[in-house]
């Protein structure tokens, strides 16, 4: 995700890297795919707990289409494709059927099956996401991959808003089965802009950069500033995740409007993501970057804790818009400063680290819902994740950094590197 501070830079360097045709062509295959995988998922959870009224339905079918990330973001070193774009292209047509295959035993209310359906999207959308780390080595110059990634991160940002709002329509317009269609329609238009061999680009050939992830981790576990960025970025996964996969049973339960409208309130979520980040540098001056990451987790929390304790509804967008332009802004934190302390041969394993991170703090947050909702109730669990996770940050940033870098302290970079 967007890890600069100066956007008219952030602009040159998008368009430099767009006047790649190859790149310009998976850059809008992305951008479908993302739009289809939104459309499901949001399909998923509203089917889900119309049929169920349970927001621990939800969180297993969320759950077993998360959950195969992790074979992926644990891994040792990444996958070595010899077609990725070919593996991009058939990732996209298999999930087309397994959509269809989801409305029809999730219409049952099958919730098993259901699940195993969920399981197999997951592992397909998991196994894309890993191809297309390795095919962008491929079509850009190596002094141009950050830009890449953080172009990518915005793409990303973009989808939620735009995913979120087409779901929304075609939830209010036609129901359940329209965005179902849309995600299998979003999915082909995917694959066929990945039609054709392989591009040869200027990095095709080069291999993988990086040592091993546990090099890394043992670099960043005896460095308490990159471990206190590292619980910033779980705890904001794990918020994130626990309100996407609660916000449902708030709105309908606590407030009672229709499921509709929780694809709505997620695009204010991606309004607040796509408008941040918070200059959280001028904010802050020369604060060290472990107080700005813990300053960050309790501004989060926070606003997450107002939500589940909020009667009145004309609080939850406000504060949902906070939530999204706080979540970008953490994530602005914690990828500048890792990248200004991470070892050059290190720096790829670190932010497959910081990958891996957020996957595990959603798995948390998953397993966590489906624990607790059946005793207590979702603004309940919301009240007592924002409460865990501050409290998780506070003691990590308590125990001091040996490395307290304010967050202008350098201005290397990873191109730089």
């Amino acid at each position: 995700m967007a890890a600069r501070l100066n956007r008219g830079d952030d602009l040159a360097a998008y368009r430099t890297v767009l006047r790649t045709r190859s790149y310009r062509r998976e850059a809008a295959a992305q951008g479908l795919e993302r739009l289809g995988e939104w459309a499901y998922t949001i399909g998923m959870v509203v089917l889900a707990y119309g049929l169920t009224g349970s927001a621990a339905a939800v969180a297993l079918l969320v759950l077993a289409h998360v959950v195969p990330r992790l074979q992926f973001v644990l891994a040792g070193q990444p996958l070595r494709l010899q077609h990725p774009q070919r593996v991009l292209r058939y990732a996209c047509l298999a999930r087309v059927p397994l959509v269809v295959v989801f409305l029809a035993v999730g219409s049952r209310a099958d919730i098993a099956w259901a699940a195993l359906v969920a399981l197999a999207l997951g592992l397909l959308a998991a196994l894309s996401d890993a191809a297309r780390g390795q095919l962008l080595q491929g079509l850009v110059e190596r002094k141009q991959l950050a830009t890449v990634n953080m172009l990518t991160g915005r793409i990303e940002q973009a989808c939620l808003l735009v995913g979120a709002l087409v779901a929304a329509v075609l939830l209010l317009a036609w129901g359940t089965v329209a965005t179902f269609v849309a995600a299998a329609g979003l999915l082909l238009g995917a694959a066929a802009l990945r039609l054709g061999p392989d591009p040869a680009a200027a990095g095709a050939n080069r291999p993988q950069e990086g040592l091993p992830r546990a090099s890394a981790w043992r670099v960043l576990r005896n460095d308490r500033t990159q471990r206190m960025l590292l619980t910033g970025l779980i705890a904001g996964a794990v918020l994130a995740m626990s309100l996407r996969v609660l916000l449902i049973d708030v709105v309908v339960s606590r407030h009672g409007y229709s499921e509709a409208l929780y694809a709505g309130l997620l695009a204010v979520v991606g309004v607040g993501a796509l408008a941040g980040p918070i200059p959280i540098a001028r904010l802050l001056g020369k604060a060290p970057a472990p107080f700005a990451a813990l300053a960050l987790v309790l501004a989060l929390a926070g606003g997450v804790a107002l939500l589940s304790l909020a009667d009145v509804f004309i609080l939850v967008a406000p504060l949902l818009f906070l939530s999204g332009l706080l979540a970008i802004t953490n994530d602005l934190v914690t990828t500048t400063v890792m990248r200004r302390l991470a070892r050059p041969e290190l720096a790829s394993a670190t932010f497959a680290l910081l990958g891996a991170a957020v996957v595990v703090g959603q798995v948390v947050a998953l397993v966590a819902v489906l624990g607790l909702t059946p005793w207590l109730e979702a603004t309940e669990v919301l009240l007592l994740a924002s409460a865990g996770c501050a409290l998780a940050a506070a003691l990590v940033w308590s125990r001091g950094p040996t490395n307290p870098a304010p967050l202008r302290a350098t201005r290397r970079t990873t191109e730089q590197r």
